[in-house]
């Protein structure tokens, strides 16, 4: 299991990707699809609120997916 900080993001990972997906950013590493631990897509509400933040998830690298256990917001968006 792995570790990692970085942000999560949606939408398509390359030009040959058809439909939209989670993507993790990590600092010197390269983009990584974000999907549940059978490897299927996530669902939009499980990790809609983690979107354009710094997070930290736990879980497995698997190629240019990341299937992921855990997740935790490093930061909160500002209040207005």
């Amino acid at each position: 299991m792995n570790t990692l900080q970085g942000a999560l993001r949606y939408g398509s990972l390359g030009y040959g990707a058809k439909t939209p997906a989670f993507v993790l950013f990590v600092p010197g590493k390269r983009a990584m699809k974000v999907v549940a631990q059978d490897g299927s897509p996530l669902p939009i509400e499980h990790l809609v609120s983690f979107v354009n933040l710094r997070v930290e998830v736990r879980g497995q690298e698997a190629g240019d997916t990341f299937r992921l256990l855990g997740i935790e917001k490093l930061e909160s968006p500002p209040l207005a």
